[in-house]
């Protein structure tokens, strides 16, 4: 991060997701898909805080976080993550679409649990990374 603020004078970010930075540490994957995780998963939740006072710094910070996404899953190319995770990427979108035509809470409730955890569920052998209340 210091990195990308002396090379990036316009670099902000928001700060990691504590609990998805400690389920992504006990995972058993390579070192990059672990990087990439992290990285693509605050790229997604900064455009939540998004808005058109700090645009100019906000967006340009999720394009890097993409691009060192990419990065790391590029050397080596590990291309079976990169077509879960960027999967992962879409399904959020979608989701996030959804979203704004429900009002039912429960819905609602379950839309948010599978964003939070989406790019970390892949990893999780199909369980319940944790209860969601």
């Amino acid at each position: 991060i210091k990195e990308l603020k002396k090379r990036y004078t316009y670099f902000q970010m928001i700060n990691f997701e504590q609990e998805i930075i400690d389920i992504v540490s006990n995972l058993k994957v390579d070192d990059n898909v672990k990087s990439a995780i992290v990285v693509i998963d605050t790229s997604m939740r900064m455009q939540s805080v998004i808005n058109d006072g700090n645009k100019d710094r906000l967006v340009l910070s999720t394009d890097i976080l993409s691009a060192l996404f990419y990065r790391y899953l590029s050397q080596p190319f590990l291309q079976d993550d990169f077509k879960v995770l960027t999967r992962c990427v879409t399904r959020i979108n979608e989701l996030k679409e959804l979203r704004l035509t429900i009002t039912e809470q429960d819905r609602l409730t379950e839309i948010d649990q599978e964003i939070h955890y989406m790019f970390v569920q892949p990893y999780m052998n199909d369980e319940k990374v944790v209860a969601y209340e």
